[in-house]
């Protein structure tokens, strides 16, 4: 397109347009290609991290991709990205280097939310999990606390819409304690 400023195309029309150009894509296997060769992964991915920190309308190099957030963004696609941590020792983690008040700045929570949750004073909600795993670049269910909540709720909701399955369960559950305390 000489002359005229090209627009980004939605990823939907990009995806049909490759489609188009390279049908056999759709048959790719992508796991055997990234265990045949792991840079490319890395290629992709760092392609794709440049790409979303590039400022619009600047020419030039994208700035080079750190390696922390190369891992992380890898073990999410993996879906390798999760701690078995409670929340406080999980957050600590994450929080490395960064100050309480960019940590809030970062989250939208009041620094004082942010120090209780930190120290383990504060119970997290499904909201201060969101908001902090958004900060730290995650997926919230990298907390515990996040998959534990969404698996009871999941369940609470499956059991309120077929009551009879909660009886089930129940006398499960009941007799699996019965017999644990036994040994």
């Amino acid at each position: 397109m000489t002359g005229t400023k090209a627009t980004k195309l939605p990823w939907a029309e990009r995806r049909k347009l490759i489609k188009a150009q390279y049908p056999s894509i759709e048959k790719l296997d992508w796991l055997a290609v990234f265990k045949q060769d792991p840079t490319i992964a890395g290629a992709i991915i760092n392609d794709i991290l440049r790409q979303d920190k590039a400022e619009p309308g600047r020419p030039g190099k994208r700035p080079p991709l750190d390696k922390a957030d190369a891992t992380v963004t890898v073990n999410q696609l993996r879906n390798d990205d999760y701690s078995l941590e409670p929340f406080a020792k999980a957050f600590t983690v994450l929080k490395g280097k960064r100050s309480l008040r960019h940590l809030a700045h970062s989250s939208g929570l009041d620094k004082m939310v942010v120090h209780k949750l930190l120290n383990g004073t504060m119970e997290p909600t499904i909201e201060h999990i969101e908001k902090i795993a958004k900060a730290l670049r995650r997926h919230p269910s990298y907390f515990l606390e996040y998959r534990v909540a969404y698996v009871t709720g999941i369940l609470a909701e499956r059991m309120t819409e077929y009551p009879e399955s909660s009886i089930v369960q129940y006398v499960r559950v009941r007799d699996t304690m019965k017999e644990g305390l036994k040994t």
